[in-house]
């Protein structure tokens, strides 16, 4: 399931949320982030339509409400980088 089939209700699924958007937008992803300013690298072109972000938005205002995004995505974020 991607991050556009989500669904937030409680702590777990926020959690989850949280964990795909970091898998599919990638290191670049923060909670603050607006998903309309989301562009592909190779192009610029949005990765999100007015309504894609518009839902998605949505969902990351109910993620805050039962979770700290930026605890939840940390560790996936990190996990991106190699280590030394």
């Amino acid at each position: 399931m991607g991050i556009l089939e989500s669904t937030v209700s409680d702590r777990e699924s926020a959690a989850q949320f949280i964990v795909q958007c970091v898998r599919e937008i990638g290191a670049g992803f923060h909670p603050d982030t607006p998903f309309a300013d989301y562009v592909f690298q190779t192009d610029g072109r949005r990765c999100f339509t007015d309504t894609e972000a518009s839902r998605l938005d949505s969902l990351m205002v109910q993620a805050f409400e039962h979770c700290d995004p930026y605890e939840v995505a940390l560790p996936d974020q990190l996990a991106l980088f190699p280590s030394e």
